[in-house]
């Protein structure tokens, strides 16, 4: 049995390849919002600063979830999990880089993503199609309030950092062998076909 790529607690990873590295981030843990570690063969990890030092000023402090970056024209977009505070639920918002470590910055005002009624919106990941098209996929939160949960996609601006269209319905937890739920969403392409991946 091999050793794991990081032993440590690194919850929620998302891993993006950049030139000959890669970045691996994750959920909050210890004091640090996004948790980042850097790679040159996957195999190695480096531990980096945190990758969000300071949230926006909407946002409440230790709840910062899943995060997963698209890298657009030479601008790395963050999006990651937020409480909103006057709700108490879980949003996705966004934040802007110049290098995949970051630092990011956030100056939003409010939540990019925020299904208050479906119990709120968390596991953003990020899909760039074969034309170039970015797509953003996530989870509604709402098993939080004793309903099944359901994974949504929306198309994304040509720079990644908005959605646009709408956002469409791809699956829901309506199986058995799915209890308590579906979440986690992360889509490939292999053989010809697109491969929506779930926990």
């Amino acid at each position: 049995m091999s050793a794991p790529a990081w032993p440590g607690d690194f919850p929620d990873p998302f891993v993006l390849a950049y030139g000959t590295g890669y970045a691996a981030f994750a959920t909050n843990q210890g004091g640090v919002n996004v948790q980042v570690r850097a790679s040159e063969d996957l195999l190695s990890w480096q531990p980096r600063p945190d990758a969000l030092p300071v949230l926006p000023r909407w946002a409440q402090q230790g709840w910062t979830w899943s995060p997963a970056v698209v890298e657009r024209d030479g601008t790395f977009v963050l999006w990651y999990v937020v409480r909103e505070p006057l709700s108490g639920r879980q949003a996705i918002s966004t934040a802007l880089g110049a290098d995949p470590f970051g630092p990011y910055d956030d100056r939003s005002d409010g939540p990019a993503v925020f299904q208050s009624e479906e119990g709120g919106s968390i596991d953003p990941s990020t899909f760039v199609d074969a034309d170039g098209q970015p797509y953003l996929l996530w989870k509604s939160d709402a098993n939080a309030l004793g309903r099944p949960s359901r994974l949504w996609g929306q198309r994304l601006s040509a720079d990644g950092r908005s959605l646009e269209g709408y956002k469409v319905p791809l699956l829901a937890h309506d199986r058995r062998w799915e209890r308590p739920l579906v979440e986690a969403p992360a889509m490939v392409v292999a053989a010809g076909l697109y491969w929506l991946i779930y926990s």
